[in-house]
């Protein structure tokens, strides 16, 4: 999906010091989560839509922030049935997440751009693939 390719973009050209600091309060929190293991997916999966929508603020666009909400709170219910909890998928998820940060505070709107390209096409594939939800 585009859509978060070009927020990860305006990003890239528009987030604060404060952003980025918040951006990455929010990483420590995924990889807490997702070293506590399998316990932990639920709170794993709300801190990643924290970060979306961190993302999309970055931007100063409310349309954005309304999109990825709207986009996250629906998505989530189709984790349970499509998304894989395996560690392997999850930390690839979270180190994509820290490249895409990355980017973010360096004003690399191209690199932040397919990052997060990257990443919904990951996801997308990893879901329709309908692997087995294991840890």
């Amino acid at each position: 999906m585009r859509i978060e390719g070009d927020i990860a973009a305006l990003a890239a050209e528009r987030a604060l010091k404060e952003d980025i600091a918040e951006a990455i309060k929010i990483l420590a929190q995924i990889k807490k989560r997702l070293d506590e293991g399998a316990s932990q997916i639920e709170q794993f999966l709300e801190y990643d839509k924290e970060l979306h929508l961190t993302i999309a603020q970055m931007t100063g666009n409310p349309a954005y922030m309304f999109i990825l909400r709207a986009i996250h709170n629906n998505i989530h219910r189709f984790y349970d049935q499509f998304l894989p909890k395996r560690e392997g998928v999850l930390l690839d998820n979270y180190r994509n997440h820290c490249k895409t940060i990355e980017a973010i505070e360096k004003k690399k709107p191209n690199d932040a751009r397919k990052l997060a390209e990257y990443h919904v096409h990951q996801n997308y594939r990893i879901m329709t693939k309908k692997e087995l939800l294991v840890w």
